[in-house]
């Protein structure tokens, strides 16, 4: 074997074991997976607060909105004759004072408060929604920053061996014992590896951007070395059956209801409305006092402009929740599916990558570097199977971040339900 020859072996070698063993950063320092998801569900979030303020005004609300009307009292002056302007000329004079108590229909102001409290329950599930989005979005946003560090990883172990087998080329080429288009091509590889090292480098500080959006400074802390162990998902009937405590359906089970409590007002209007009316009178001069009580009520006459009509509406807007409720329940079931038919597979590709596609590649890439070493291979050949180890390590890093990221899914959709 050449002195070149065992140059480039012991460079491809070592390649090899640094892009497999050697740890991203030290775990004292590291960002795990579900301790990012921990820090963006406790974190205080505006968008989150912003749910518990509305839902708060809204509690406050279907108190006031379920009080009665406040009573309104009249002062006045009746029969005062002008001539004289005295109160005791005439017996009709009056000091008068007046109350009168407003009732609404029937149970208008318990469903008032109860059609408050409904909106308030949409905005604590609107909340639950974006804390579950949320938590979602951040596990993504770690497997995207882990996925690019672990790819950089992988790309300048193999580019430390390129350039080892350039520099062996190079001298090579000045003893006459290799061609300038060995060299060539080992540049274009090298030149090739460090683009793909500045995406991946970019991609990197996007992901380190969304995570700062929720997790803050944290964002800043390199993310562990190894992917989490991610427990099989249950059984699919198990994880149909968590959909229907999904937040969004949630939100529109509660839209549902208040659109019930609509109904029950539309209801109530074809009752009457009523008041009562209790007066005072004082006259001068030593005459009896006058008292007086009323009863005032609306009477529903028109009904089919008014009342049906808002009837009729609150019914098909109660119908339209629930439609809604049923297209978003089957919405999500069509992603669970596909999720669920994604993680299989992908779980079927690791296994291959693991036991037969990634060890094929690095023993061709071995058995290449010994024909070459025998004079029976050409330098570009090396050069193909070793990235063809590249191709095969990054398409398994590949496959394991997706397959997380089908696994945040899942708990996205059905909740942390995993065995």
């Amino acid at each position: 074997m050449t002195p070149f020859s065992r140059i480039a072996q012991t460079a491809l070698v070592c390649a090899g074991i640094l892009a497999w063993t050697y740890p991203l950063h030290a775990e004292e320092t590291a960002l795990g997976f579900e301790e990012a998801a921990h820090l963006a569900a406790t974190a205080q979030d505006p968008a989150l607060e912003h749910f518990d303020a509305r839902a708060e005004s809204l509690e406050e609300r279907a108190i006031a909105d379920s009080a009665l009307p406040d009573p309104t009292v009249r002062t006045g002056l009746a029969n005062f004759p002008v001539d004289t302007l005295r109160d005791v000329q005439e017996p009709m004079t009056q000091y008068q004072v007046a109350l009168r108590q407003e009732f609404l229909p029937g149970d208008t102001l318990a469903l008032r408060g109860r059609e408050r409290h409904a909106e308030a329950a949409i905005e604590r599930q609107k909340k639950e929604l974006l804390l579950r989005r949320i938590v979602f979005d951040v596990r993504r946003a770690w497997l995207d920053l882990y996925h690019a560090e672990k790819s950089r990883r992988i790309i300048k172990a193999n580019l430390s061996a390129l350039q080892n087998l350039a520099s062996a080329q190079t001298g090579a080429f000045a003893s006459g014992g290799s061609s300038s288009q060995n060299i060539f091509r080992a540049d274009l590889e090298i030149a090739l590896m460090k683009d793909r090292l500045s995406a991946l480098a970019q991609h990197g500080k996007n992901a380190a951007a969304e995570l700062a959006r929720y997790i803050g400074a944290h964002a800043n802390r390199p993310p562990v070395g190894e992917l989490p162990l991610l427990n099989e998902p249950r059984a699919p009937a198990a994880l149909k059956e968590a959909l229907s405590a999904h937040p969004a359906i949630d939100v529109e089970r509660a839209a549902e209801e208040r659109e019930e409590v609509r109904i029950g007002l539309a209801k109530e209007a074809y009752k009457p409305s009523w008041s009562v009316d209790a007066g005072y009178g004082y006259r001068a001069g030593g005459r009896a006092d006058f008292a007086s009580v009323g009863l005032t009520f609306s009477v529903p006459l028109f009904a089919q402009g008014r009342q049906d009509r808002r009837l009729s509406a609150a019914i098909k807007e109660r119908q339209a929740a629930r439609l809604n409720r049923q297209s978003l329940l089957k919405d999500l079931e069509r992603e669970l599916d596909i999720a669920l038919a994604d993680w299989h597979e992908l779980g079927r590709r690791l296994q291959l990558y693991e036991q037969a596609v990634t060890r094929r590649a690095h023993d061709a890439a071995q058995a290449s570097l010994g024909s070459y070493a025998d004079g029976r291979a050409e330098f570009p050949e090396i050069i193909r199977d070793r990235l063809a180890v590249l191709d095969a390590e990054l398409t398994y890093l590949d496959l394991q971040v997706d397959r997380a990221k089908t696994w945040a899914k899942l708990s996205y959709l059905a909740g942390d339900t995993h065995e």
